[in-house]
């Protein structure tokens, strides 16, 4: 009789044992409180206190009896109404109960760290997260996980983005993080429509990341038809749209850089537009594209080796008053020096001696030369009324009464971003020596300008 008495109060104390709650902080230092629900796992029970943002941790210490736990579960109504903004769930958890995350109005970012996808209520009164409010969430999660996801009822989010470290994708393009919340494209999943707007702004759960660059290779062989490139890229790599269809394209102001072989291949690709702050057009940046003329903005500082190769020019049209550096000859930046005899070329007044005539000139051996090419009446009257002065340690930047500036942006010669800001006196203190291209913005356009800081 005693040993059964033992034995089943041994077994009510381990019920009760099992039935215990306790309290602990998540990694955010809010305090949840948890259901022991085996010996060795708990379930998140309640939200105590603390901020809106939960992280909740896969594993969790209970104060009491000192025994680590194995958080896999959140239970019903756990969260609900506590006007969290974002949850972070562990890839422990493997279940989510009814109205776990429901009347939690402000909560956008909900990411979900399993490979498999927690059990979750969907749909009716039970919804784990509220049939009503998933549309204002952003959920992210694991790489390649989309179709387990979908598949798990794990749908009707605002938006879907997969990766959780520093990669991951929206709508077929994948992002690389670079830091100070900018991003790089750096693939495309052809099973993607043909025809492509890239953003020039991507969430990814709770965080918005700017859209700077195009990384190599990143579309390359993709099969688009059409790409709309956002002001806001300032790069453009290696092979970036490579062996596309390709038929009109557009090249922001921001770009500063075209890759290598960018455009390459595209052979239906019969108008381009270069965006007036590119400093560099890579080595076959066009090569066998389709289209007739180019223009050529006066910010473009060298053109590469065969970028214009097996394109079909009959003009080109440089806007710059020193020409750009192009290769002439072996290798020729239009092909062939036989090439440039189709061509006829487009430069500004009194330019003929830089770019054709004085000693080693490059720009030789076209059709015809003019000099007609010039900036459109507004644009000229801006570039007159700006005057940039280099001085020992600032750039200062006299501009008339009617213009004001509204920001400017210091590019290095390769492209990267080096300095931002409003001020007519802009410090070159903290930059070497060396060649920059200075973006300034005003209310009545933009302009670009090389400077030499010394």
């Amino acid at each position: 009789m005693k040993k059964i008495l033992l034995v089943l109060t041994t077994l009510f104390i381990s019920i009760i044992g099992h039935s215990q709650t306790f309290t602990a902080l998540d990694n955010n230092n809010n305090t949840l409180e948890f259901d022991i629900t085996t010996t060795t796992t708990v379930d998140v029970r309640d939200y105590v206190s603390g901020g809106t943002d939960i992280d909740i941790p896969s594993t969790i210490d209970n104060p009491n009896d000192g025994i680590t736990y194995s958080v896999t579960g959140i239970g019903n109504f756990a969260l609900q109404n506590n006007n969290l903004t974002s949850v972070t769930i562990p890839d422990s958890v493997t279940f989510i109960g009814e109205n776990a995350f429901v009347a939690n109005l402000q909560l956008t970012c909900v990411i979900s760290e399993a490979t498999i996808p927690p059990v979750i209520f969907t749909g009716g009164g039970t919804d784990s997260f509220g049939a009503s409010y998933r549309s204002n969430i952003n959920l992210s999660i694991p790489s390649g996980t989309a179709s387990a996801y979908a598949a798990a009822t794990w749908a009707g989010f605002n938006s879907v983005a997969e990766g959780l470290n520093a990669t991951f994708t929206v709508d077929y393009i994948t992002y690389q993080i670079n830091g100070n919340n900018e991003v790089t494209v750096t693939g495309y999943n052809t099973a993607g429509v043909t025809s492509v707007n890239i953003p020039d702004i991507v969430a990814r759960g709770c965080i918005s990341y700017n859209v700077t660059n195009i990384g190599n290779n990143a579309f390359n062989g993709s099969g688009l038809t059409n790409v709309v490139i956002p002001d806001g890229i300032i790069n453009i790599g290696t092979a970036a749209f490579a062996f596309n269809n390709l038929q009109s394209l557009v090249i922001p102001d921001s770009v500063l850089v075209i890759g290598d072989g960018a455009f390459a291949q595209n052979n239906n690709l019969n108008n381009v537009v270069i965006g007036n702050s590119v400093t560099s057009i890579g080595d076959a940046a066009f090569r066998q594209a389709n289209f007739t003329s180019i223009t050529i903005p006066d910010s473009v500082l060298n053109i590469g080796l065969l970028a214009f190769m097996d394109v079909g020019l009959t003009d080109v049209t440089s806007l710059a008053t020193t020409p750009p550096t192009i290769i002439t000859g072996t290798n020729d930046t239009f092909g062939s020096i036989i090439a440039r005899g189709d061509i006829n070329l487009h430069i500004p007044p009194n330019t003929t001696g830089a770019y054709v005539t004085d000693a080693g000139a490059l720009w030789t051996d076209f059709l015809v030369v003019t000099e007609d090419a010039g900036l459109s009446i507004s644009d000229f009257e801006l570039m007159n009324d700006i005057k940039i002065i280099t001085r020992a340690n600032d750039l200062k930047v006299i501009s008339p009464d009617s213009v004001r500036l509204e920001n400017y942006t210091i590019y290095n010669i390769s492209g990267a971003k080096v300095k931002t800001g409003k001020e007519l006196i802009i410090s070159t203190n903290t930059l070497s020596n060396g060649i920059y291209i200075l973006k300034l913005d005003f209310n009545e356009g933009i302009i670009t300008k090389k400077v030499i800081i010394n």
